[in-house]
Order: structure tokens, then sequence, then C-alpha cells
């Protein structure tokens, strides 16, 4: 959790946020306030606690699962890794092919749509035993030529992505600018609807629902998406040192995931971090524009879960 950003704070405010009982004794002075507090020495007062949260690194290894669709549709179980006591599951529906209005070699014209964005759905699960869930990847849509002459173009239609018959995100494409709807999570984001001829629209994400003009929802975490304190572990949230060398948006860390007071900003990101950034389809662009010669240039379907062991600082 984190402290008030304005108003009254209590200290059984603190003592809460320091994971203690609220009727523990406590004073300013103490080292564990100071620290949270970000107040080494001298004066401090309760308005020093605005906004700040605590904090532990990961005390064991965190691991994530990857889940990637494809052109047919895909079912499958996930299994937890060992150890797993809590898990939060990311699904995009698939983007795909916009349609054509031009007639090119073995593809007739079959509409005109830039693609709608893929819709987002989130959901934190708690997991004990052996317990393993179904989901289903849902084909992409695809318009592809295959062969010479008059042999008949391939093409296939987008399908919905599907997690423990709990949660629902369609794909989009081939053609139709409609986003991709999301439903059954603790937060959903439905994708954009695509508005120009030239570009496809935008993916929802944990920032909110995708635009027209292909971004990725907004520039903070939306109101709604699920409240875990990720800043044990760096590679979750973009930070403002890496994102201008990054793919993900001309703001880096603003547009697609921001996060507020990262204590680690600057610092390098470890194989696991960099692993889950690439991984994580906050770093996709926008669905397919309409009038694609011969190439399918959107994504397919994904689920990315993201594990938490016992130790782990999941905030919760």
């Amino acid at each position: 959790m984190t402290l008030p950003a304005s108003g009254q704070i209590s200290l059984n405010d603190v003592n809460v946020e320091l994971g203690l009982s609220g009727t523990a004794q406590v004073s300013l002075n103490d080292s564990a306030v100071r620290t949270l507090f970000e107040i080494a020495s001298g004066e401090i007062e309760m308005s020093d606690g605005y906004g700040k949260a605590d904090f532990s690194p990961w005390t064991t290894t965190p691991t994530f699962q990857n889940f990637q669709g494809a052109t047919s549709t895909i079912n499958g179980t996930y299994t937890p890794t060992s150890g797993t006591v809590k898990f939060l599951v990311m699904m995009w529906g698939s983007t795909g092919h916009g349609g054509n209005t031009v007639a090119y070699s073995n593809l007739p014209a079959i509409g005109a749509a830039s693609a709608g964005g893929a819709g987002y759905v989130e959901k934190l699960y708690t997991h004990s035993g052996s317990t393993t869930y179904n989901y289903t990847l849902g084909s992409q849509a695809n318009y592809q030529a295959v062969g010479g002459g008059y042999t008949p173009p391939l093409r296939s239609y987008a399908a919905t992505t599907t997690f423990n018959s709990q949660l629902s995100a369609t794909g989009t494409g081939n053609p139709g600018s409609t986003g991709g709807t999301a439903t059954g999570g603790d937060f959903n984001a439905v994708g954009g609807t695509a508005n120009s001829n030239s570009t496809g629209a935008g993916t929802s994400s944990r920032t909110g629902s995708g635009q027209a003009n292909g971004d990725n929802g907004g520039t903070s975490v939306a109101s709604g998406a699920v409240n875990i304190d990720f800043m044990g572990w760096r590679g979750f949230d973009w930070s403002s040192s890496w994102g201008s060398t990054s793919s993900r948006g001309s703001s880096g860390r603003g547009k697609y995931h921001p996060r507020s007071g990262d204590p680690y900003d600057g610092a390098a990101l470890t194989t696991m971090e960099q692993d889950w950034a690439d991984a994580n389809k906050y770093a996709t662009n926008g669905a397919c524009e309409y009038n694609l010669s011969n190439s399918n240039k959107g994504l397919p379907a994904q689920i990315l879960i993201l594990e938490y062991h016992s130790g782990d600082s999941d905030g919760t």
C-alpha cells in the first residue's frame, strides 16, 4: 500500500505501511520511519510521509511464464512453478490483418478497415496445491498469398482468448476496425477502435484502453488496475533511464507503465527483469493498417503470468 498523498496521516497508517500492528509503539524518530519517509536525520514531520510506500526486495527469485498464440487457436494448460502462492494473469487478444481494398497478386479485395487494438484483462489469483488452469489462445487474423498462379490465399479469422473459463479477450482484424473486448478480470480495458486508413488502433494495457492513434493506453496506471506493489522488481514497470533507448514509446516510462518513486531508477536491469520487459506487450505498436500487400504484421494473443513465491514483495 501507499501512505496518503495529502490530508492526515496517522501513526496507525505508518505502522500498517511498515507491516506492523496498527497499535504497535512507534515514533517519527524510529529508523524504519525515517527510512520510509526518506528523512535520514534532522527535523521530520508527518507530512514527509505523503505518498511514501514501504517495500522490500524479492527474497526469492521471481518467475513468469509466457504463452503466445498463432494464426490457429491453441489450447493448453498452465501449471504454476513450484512454490507459487499467487500469480497475476495479464492477457491480450490478438490483432491481425486489417483488410484490402486493392486486389494484390492472389489477394482479392476483402474490405477496408485498419485493425482495432487488442483488449487487455488482468486478474490476481491465489494458488495452492497442484491446481492447474486451462487456457485458449485465440487464432490471429491473417490474409496471405501462399503460392503462385491462382492458388487461393491463406486466410484465418480472429478468435477469442480465454483463461480458466473466467477471463476473455477477443481478437481483431480481417477486416474490422472495432477494438477487442476484455471481460472477467479484476481490471479490463478494451482495445482502441481504428479511425484512420494508415494507422491501426492501440492495444490496451494497465494504463487503460487503447487509442485510435495507436497508443497503448494512457500515461499513468489506470484506476481499477490490480493494486500490487512491484517495487522489489524493476522489470515490471518502465524506468525513465531506459525508456528512451527502448522501442516502448517516445516517452518511455510515462507512456507505457509509469511508476513514481522508483528507488532503483538508473540502475541496470537484471537478466530476469530484461526478459520480463521484453516479453511484456506494453512494447507493442498499434494494430495493422489496411491494404497490406502480403504480410501479417499484427500480433498473436498472449497470456503473460507473473508468479509470486512465499517471501516475495507483492505488496499485499
